[in-house]
């Protein structure tokens, strides 16, 4: 299956968008019946979650870090990242509801737009995913972005002038 996605190279690197970190998949993730469930699209924005983890600061030796420590939340992944990567909104929003319900990643803050200002949704990797397929397993849920525009103002400010100019009829009888 290939992937019809182009990255604007020039425009990635332009927008530091380029991560020199590695990501680590391990046999067990590899051969979930989660991860084979996943389409390309998945696995290319699942993979670029993985590459967004920070290691935990530990002090210490060399020797003594685990390799496998990192902080999982507060990951971002804005739709114009997504865009700049070659990969359209739709698609984009269909891969993390899917990401969501299989255990790979969920909400930790809902964003959204309110008038002017935005506000992005962090994410967390979890690994809910091993329990896929089990009796137990209880798919994620992606709350809907929260939207807001000055669209709402107006619309109800005239359907309140309509409803003042409407005579009140109070005779019951």
């Amino acid at each position: 299956m290939k992937m019809k996605h182009i990255i604007n190279v020039k425009e990635f690197k332009n927008k530091h968008l380029e991560l020199k970190r590695h990501v680590n998949l391990t046999s067990e993730l590899m051969y979930s019946d989660a991860y084979r469930t996943l389409t390309a699209s998945s696995i290319h924005i699942l993979h670029r979650f993985m590459q967004k983890r920070t290691w935990t600061d530990r002090r210490g030796r060399k020797k003594d870090w685990d390799y496998n420590d990192y902080k999982n939340g507060g990951l971002r992944f804005p739709y114009s990242e997504a865009k700049i990567m070659g990969i359209p909104g739709s698609t984009f929003d269909r891969s993390l509801e899917q990401l969501c319900n299989l255990g790979f990643i969920t909400v930790e803050h809902q964003g959204g737009t309110l008038g002017d200002k935005q506000d992005y949704t962090q994410f967390m990797y979890i690994e809910n995913w091993k329990e896929y397929g089990k009796p137990g397993f209880e798919p994620g849920v992606r709350p809907k972005t929260i939207r807001y525009s000055s669209g709402f103002d107006e619309f109800n400010k005239t359907r309140n002038e309509k409803k003042q100019k409407m005579p009140v009829n109070n005779d019951c009888g």
